[in-house]
């Protein structure tokens, strides 16, 4: 019995922090945030080849930043 209380006690924080999430989802569900922040991407991917030149180039930069020599 020691066994599963040690075990709940450690995934205690985890399941809390998902129920949170699952809360949060709901409240952003039931404003339509999800539609709004979902419906500027899909005009904005209207030109693919912009979106995927914008994408390429942002990962690009972000791990030459991460991973430069001189960043540290």
């Amino acid at each position: 019995m020691a066994v599963v209380r040690d075990e709940a006690a450690r995934l205690g924080p985890v399941i809390g922090f998902l129920a949170a999430v699952v809360v949060l989802a709901n409240l952003y569900d039931d404003e339509g945030l999800f539609h709004a922040y979902g419906t500027r991407p899909a005009q904005w991917l209207r030109r693919p080849l912009r979106a995927v030149f914008v994408l390429a180039s942002t990962v690009t930069a972000a791990l030459r930043a991460w991973t430069s020599p001189w960043s540290c």
